[in-house]
């Protein structure tokens, strides 16, 4: 602990806090982003692991503090299969992150996010037909992403917002398989030797921060409803991708 302390500076932890609370926010608000909102702002501080690492243990203790409430309307039919595969793609990417570079990683997480943003955007009124083939392509494109940089988000989103009958269906979906991707990621990251104590020790920094972004979110979600979701987030999210990669570029 005390070693852990002398590492991180007050100011580089408020800024943790800031973030995991906007990033939870914006999770809670819509169903999905905390992953694409957090890992961009963490990389300019941490190491790709640490980075990678703190965001899938929020991810899956937030889940588990609130499985209750979401859990028994889950769809299982395309959850299952979109698991399955998201298994095999996360042990390919938690090969990738082995090898690539700060400024690499940087740029990749910032495409992801552009490239997630346009797809909601265009992708609105265009219908991609739903069957077995989009949902492991699906699926296998989520775990590559969430082995890589812990944000499964852009193929998922785009695949729930196509698939679900209305926001809430795709919420739960979205909300679901995300606490199942940083259960898998944790997994893999555990074996490649990523998680260490001081993970733990960010963890435990940040996850206060995690509990009352997420209840703040709700809250927000629950008194202007989801007319606006799609627009923040987006909105939000494309403004984090393009200055990240500016930064992996010119810096």
């Amino acid at each position: 602990m005390a070693e852990f302390l002398q590492n991180i500076t007050f100011a580089e932890a408020s800024i943790i806090w800031v973030v995991v609370i906007l990033s939870a926010v914006l999770r809670s608000f819509t169903g999905f982003g905390f992953a694409l909102a957090a890992v961009p702002a963490f990389s300019l501080f941490l190491s790709p692991t640490q980075a990678v690492v703190l965001v899938s243990l929020l991810t899956l203790a937030v889940n588990l503090f609130y499985a209750r409430n979401y859990l028994t309307n889950v769809p299982l039919n395309p959850l299952v299969p979109l698991v399955a595969t998201a298994i095999i793609g996360t042990i390919i990417g938690t090969q990738v992150i082995k090898s690539i570079s700060v400024e690499k990683f940087q740029f990749w997480v910032g495409c992801s996010v552009i490239a997630g943003c346009l797809g909601m955007i265009f992708l609105r009124k265009i219908r991609i037909p739903v069957n077995n083939f989009t949902t492991y392509l699906t699926g296998l494109l989520s775990g590559i992403m969430n082995g890589s940089l812990a944000i499964p988000g852009p193929p998922i989103i785009i695949y729930a917002l196509q698939s679900q009958s209305s926001p809430d269906k795709s919420r739960i979906l979205l909300m679901t398989f995300f606490f199942a991707s940083a259960f898998i990621a944790l997994i893999s990251y555990g074996f490649a030797g990523f998680v260490t104590l001081q993970s733990l020790w960010f963890f435990l920094m940040a996850f206060p921060a995690m509990l009352i972004g997420d209840r703040l979110g709700f809250y927000l979600f629950n008194q202007y409803g989801s007319a606006l979701y799609r627009t923040i987030a987006i909105s939000c999210l494309l403004v984090i991708g393009v200055l990240i990669t500016l930064k992996s570029i010119f810096y």
